[in-house]
């Protein structure tokens, strides 16, 4: 009686398993079948996209269905964040708070933690002038412009620069 037990208990454990198993390929069937219905979302959305390109460029735009579907577009651009980036003018970047860098060894203080710029990964060195964002972080003035010539949102943290 105790063998058909063991017997019955493998049969349990092998039937676990294989249900396990089943649940896991429908749920990774079922996720395959969302993956494509968005891409095929997209695709369509990107059909209707060119469509509308088309039409401004060839100025046959006019009906209301027409300006919604703009409407739409510059919605779904805002969702899949493919707007430009903003960038700061040259005026806005020379305009950023200096600080001077004062490497105190064996200091705890909070803003001389960050002893390197994130961007360069340079030490920022005794008495250098630095740049110190809103948000509190610091570079060397060539890294930060670069970046915010094409960004307009700090590099470590993505808070925006202007507007604080």
């Amino acid at each position: 009686s105790s063998s058909s037990n063991s017997s019955n208990s493998t049969t349990a454990t092998i039937n676990t398993q294989d249900f396990v198993s089943g649940v896991a390929y429908v749920r990774l069937n079922r996720a395959i079948e969302i993956v494509i219905d968005s891409i095929q979302s997209l695709e369509g959305a990107v059909n209707s996209f060119d469509q509308l390109v088309f039409g401004l460029i060839y100025g046959r735009l006019g009906t209301r269905d027409e300006s919604e579907s703009i409407e739409g577009m510059i919605r779904l651009s805002r969702i899949l964040n493919l707007s430009l980036p903003s960038r700061l003018s040259q005026d806005e970047i020379d305009a950023l708070p200096k600080i001077i860098f004062v490497n105190k060894p064996g200091s705890t203080s909070s803003i001389l933690l960050a002893e390197k710029c994130p961007i360069c990964l340079t030490e920022f060195d005794d008495q250098e002038t630095i740049n110190k964002l809103h948000c509190t972080h610091l570079f060397h003035p060539q890294c930060i412009s670069t970046w915010l010539s094409e960004n307009d949102s700090c590099p470590t943290c993505r808070r925006k620069v202007m507007g604080d």
